[in-house]
């Protein structure tokens, strides 16, 4: 079931990230891609703020000269068919690194082996384990994703935004 059937909960989770991001664009490229493939909005734009503090601008090269570019910091060797603005653009680049992210959920099972599968890669990952600084990269993600969810609950607890039918709070972490 996608986590945004209701679109009060879809406006009040938006309207709570333009806030906290301060982007509209971003906000909403984000979500949309959550709720496309079926992953945590808050893990995805925590994943996005420990990679690129949601500049879409955002480009680094890597010990071995490729280069991750975007919000979700998409490395050049592994999305070989995007074109630079392609990179760039918050909704492409949302859309593919999210997508991959599902992936890559589906494939290791779990989330931290997930995220340390996006930081490090699969292969890596798979054959000799997290580098310790992974490990602190997914506990950076799991932070900054539970401070998410606790003030988006602050601010909604009482507004009604996320209530149920029978008028109780719906409070799933899973689903910001």
């Amino acid at each position: 079931m996608a986590p945004f059937n209701n679109p009060s909960t879809r406006a009040s989770v938006v309207k709570f990230l333009e806030e906290r991001i301060g982007k509209t664009e971003v906000a909403e490229a984000l979500v949309e891609a959550a709720d496309r493939y079926q992953v945590d909005p808050a893990l995805v734009v925590a994943l996005s703020w420990q990679e690129s503090r949601f500049q879409a601008s955002a480009a680094g090269v890597n010990r071995n000269s490729t280069i991750d570019r975007g919000l979700m910091q998409l490395n050049s060797s592994t999305f070989t068919s995007l074109s630079e603005d392609d990179f760039y653009n918050p909704y492409l680049n949302a859309d593919y690194g999210t997508s991959y992210l599902r992936q890559i959920l589906d494939l290791s099972g779990n989330t931290v082996t997930a995220l340390a599968m996006y930081n490090a890669g699969p292969g890596r990952v798979g054959s000799l384990g997290a580098p310790s600084i992974t490990l602190e990269y997914v506990d950076r993600i799991f932070a900054y994703r539970d401070s998410l969810v606790r003030d988006f609950y602050d601010e909604y607890a009482s507004g009604g935004v996320l209530m149920s039918r029978d008028i109780q709070p719906v409070k799933n972490p899973d689903y910001l």
